[in-house]
């Protein structure tokens, strides 16, 4: 079978997508591997790697496709960084409630929601950066709190959840 022919329309869109690095100080692997060894500190286990690269890769290509994601995350100051982190806790809790449905109820209550920050050592100790109320996503339809992460990923994405 010939090699594919890489045209160089397909170039010139792919290479006007906004891009995470190229448009903000974030760095989407930086971030992701932070929140991964934060729930790992938290639970007492190693995650695995593949973890923090499917956080980077869905933070890039939610990036790259989505207009409201790229708003929150071009803020000011450290908002937009602290906006990504929340996805990422959000996006790893229903990976580990997929997963590891153990490890998931060992979280804080509001983790799935990013709203708590797992503390430094984590001796059980958790900071709030926002509470959920009555009319935030998903708490009418499950009633506990936790969101259901509905979102597809990318075939790229499920290869590397695995």
């Amino acid at each position: 079978m010939p090699a594919p022919v890489s045209s160089p329309l397909r170039k010139r869109r792919v290479a006007g997508r906004p891009q995470l690095e190229r448009d903000t100080p974030i760095i989407a692997q930086a971030a992701a591997q932070q929140v991964v060894e934060e729930a790992s500190r938290w639970l007492g286990v190693a995650l695995p790697a593949r973890y923090a690269a499917g956080l980077a890769h869905r933070a890039r290509v939610t990036y790259a496709h989505g207009a409201a994601f790229r708003q929150k995350l071009r803020r000011a100051g450290d908002e937009g960084r602290d906006t990504l982190y929340a996805f990422m806790r959000h996006w790893l809790a229903a990976r580990l409630l997929a997963e590891r449905p153990e490890w998931f109820a060992r979280l804080p209550k509001d983790y799935a929601w990013g709203g708590v920050e797992l503390a430094e050592g984590c001796g059980g100790v958790v900071k709030e950066l926002w509470k959920p109320n009555r009319h935030s996503p998903g708490l009418a339809a499950t009633g506990n709190g936790r969101a259901a992460d509905d979102e597809l990923l990318s075939v790229e994405a499920r290869s590397l959840w695995g």
